[in-house]
């Protein structure tokens, strides 16, 4: 048995902190922190602090994709991800003294040849694995991919 996590619309999330933050002008952070991160990804880091292994899958692009890859990696979780045109998303996320600010970007559009590939890697998990799906779907994936997952022998 084998569990995967599926990340559809993963991304960087940068954490910054100011102690102060003004319009117009130049603001320069106290503190930052760059994650990996995707709703599924987090299960893939949490049951690897389990000590449980995990595939994680989805679609990634460009050196942001790399990024979120090679920090699976380094955490020791296989990565199986569907390679894309575009890159994989940013959110940045400010702490002010007084406010906190969220930017959820939406991420690169995903052709149907990619969504196809992924439909493929899921359609080979066997019966007795476990597929987590989760997370916001990108630009070009309706909703109609999740009942093809569906019929995974998983």
């Amino acid at each position: 048995m084998m569990i995967y996590t599926c990340t559809m619309n993963p991304a960087i999330d940068l954490f910054t902190q100011f102690n102060h933050f003004e319009p117009y002008v130049v603001n320069r952070s106290v503190f930052e922190d760059y994650q990996a991160n995707g709703k599924t990804i987090n299960i893939s880091f949490m049951l690897k602090k389990m000590n449980m292994d995990s595939v994680a899958t989805g679609f990634t692009g460009g050196f942001t994709g790399n990024y979120i890859e090679e920090e699976l990696k380094r955490a020791g979780i296989v990565t199986d991800f569907v390679s894309i045109e575009g890159i994989t998303r940013i959110n940045t996320f400010i702490k002010a003294p007084d406010r906190e600010y969220k930017v959820v970007n939406r991420g690169p559009e995903i052709s149907l040849d990619a969504q196809k590939q992924l439909i493929e890697k899921i359609s080979k998990l066997g019966h007795n694995d476990l597929l987590f799906v989760s997370g916001s779907l990108p630009r070009g994936v309706d909703d109609s991919i999740l009942k093809k997952f569906r019929n995974c022998p998983c």
